[in-house]
């Protein structure tokens, strides 16, 4: 192998393997309350096309612990998806809303419960926290 060739190929490895280092766009938001006795919507939809590979995963918060309330993926190419929540029980102080994306997705998450829309724009992931109120 020339000299150029492998100078050539060892250029192409660096500029690969800092492209994967690349840090991931994250972000986090409040939310606000959600009422604990009405149930709520989650809605994700993308600014353009279709959404890519997401994972979704829905969280509770007690006092003492953390439980999964829902874990989803979505299919490459999908409108939209949404899912339906609540009542809440009592003992839930907190709910999050992660959604880990690839680095270029761009979408919005939308919570709606009664007539209150909460509308949250992402690049990337994305963790949205409420407080659980009575």
């Amino acid at each position: 192998m020339s000299r150029s060739r492998t100078r050539a190929l060892l250029v192409l490895g660096v500029l690969i393997a800092g492209v994967a280092l690349l840090p991931r766009t994250s972000s986090s938001a409040y939310g606000g309350s959600l009422l604990r006795d009405q149930p709520w919507i989650l809605r994700i939809t993308p600014e353009v096309g279709g959404l890519g590979p997401l994972a979704v995963t829905v969280l509770s918060l007690t006092d003492s612990s953390v439980q999964v309330m829902d874990l989803f993926t979505t299919s490459p190419g999908a409108p939209d998806v949404s899912a339906t929540y609540g009542p809440l029980p009592r003992r839930i102080k907190r709910v999050t809303i992660n959604v880990a994306a690839t680095v270029s997705e761009v979408y919005e998450i939308q919570v709606i419960q009664g007539i209150s829309i909460r509308t949250f724009d992402a690049i990337g992931d994305i963790a949205v926290v409420f407080d659980i109120v009575s």
